[in-house]
């Protein structure tokens, strides 16, 4: 029984290398892409909202000192107008700009009071040096 790996040449026959195949360039020419890439454009987020609801928070807080009061809470509502514009951002806008009024008239209830305790107590007077 012969051994089917092994197969037993002949010694009388001659070897013949394989003949070489000639190389063939693709038939096909490179042709440029019919659509070129068009990036996505990046929608622009609206950051007025979002400051003027930061703002309307810290002047609920800033009102004890009417000038940080009013720092915060009349940017906040400046920007919570501009803000509403955006639909996206409108609920943040709206917040802060109510937020800001609150702030407002806080600080300025805050601001009317001092100024009538330091003239009932006649401290209002401002010493510079």
């Amino acid at each position: 029984m012969a051994d089917p790996i092994y197969t037993p040449v002949d010694p009388n026959q001659q070897y013949q290398a394989p003949q070489p195949q000639q190389y063939q360039a693709p038939q096909a020419q490179y042709q440029a892409p019919q659509q070129y890439y068009q990036p996505q454009q990046v929608q622009s987020v609206n950051k007025k909202p979002l400051i003027a609801m930061i703002l309307g928070i810290i002047s609920l807080i800033a009102w004890f000192i009417p000038i940080f009061g009013y720092a915060t809470s009349i940017p906040a509502i400046i920007l919570g107008v501009q803000g509403r514009q955006d639909p996206a951002g409108k609920g943040k806008a709206t917040a802060g700009m109510v937020m800001g009024i609150i702030g407002l008239v806080l600080s300025l209830i805050n601001s009317v009071l001092g100024v009538i305790l330091a003239l009932q107590n006649g401290t209002l007077g401002i010493v510079l040096f």
